[in-house]
């Protein structure tokens, strides 16, 4: 299954009636993905641990929490268990909702797989720079629609009718038939 790297563009943090999001777009863009985006519906608790994560909260920061967050905590664990988080992995949709892994690697080079929410995986791989992938199979099916090519090749469908149009006018057709 091919895998596509991603970077996270945006995260909406949103309240009350307002969904948060994360919208993860392709780290190298050729023409296929210039325009692909993957938004993945999260929770409100869940943008905050993902900002946080871009924050990059140096232990000097005076903001940073006194105690490890969860995502933090599982980070350490996995880490005090032999270890490293060596990237996260988008694998599957159904309807909207998502499905994760993370990709552990222990000290002798064994690579575990383990379910995750898209979210706890994402907020994870921020903190050990880990990197992000989604399978070309979800982006095929999940990515956002892209307008701007759309009413792109629609101005330019209407052009070419427009410039067949004007290329089959005949001088006849301007005269009154009475």
């Amino acid at each position: 299954m091919e895998r596509v790297q991603m970077d996270i563009e945006t995260v909406i943090v949103g309240g009350g009636h307002v969904a948060s999001l994360v919208i993860l777009q392709p780290r190298e863009r050729d023409e296929k993905d210039a325009n692909r985006r993957l938004p993945i519906k999260i929770g409100l608790v869940e943008a905050t641990a993902i900002s946080t994560g871009i924050e990059a909260v140096s232990e000097s920061d005076p903001h940073r929490p006194s105690r490890p967050m969860t995502h933090d905590l599982l980070v350490s664990t996995i880490h005090t268990l032999g270890y490293e988080l060596t990237a996260v992995c988008i694998v599957a949709v159904e309807g909207d909702t998502f499905f994760a892994r993370l990709e552990l690697t222990s000290e002798d080079g064994a690579v575990t797989s383990v379910d995750a929410r898209p979210s706890d995986a994402l907020a994870c791989a921020l903190r050990v720079h880990a990197p992000i992938f989604a399978t070309s199979e979800v982006l095929d099916i999940a990515t956002m629609p892209d307008f701007e090519s759309a009413e792109r090749e629609l101005r330019e469908s209407e052009l070419a009718e427009f410039h067949t149009f004007v290329e089959d006018l005949k001088p006849e057709d301007f005269t009154t038939h009475e």
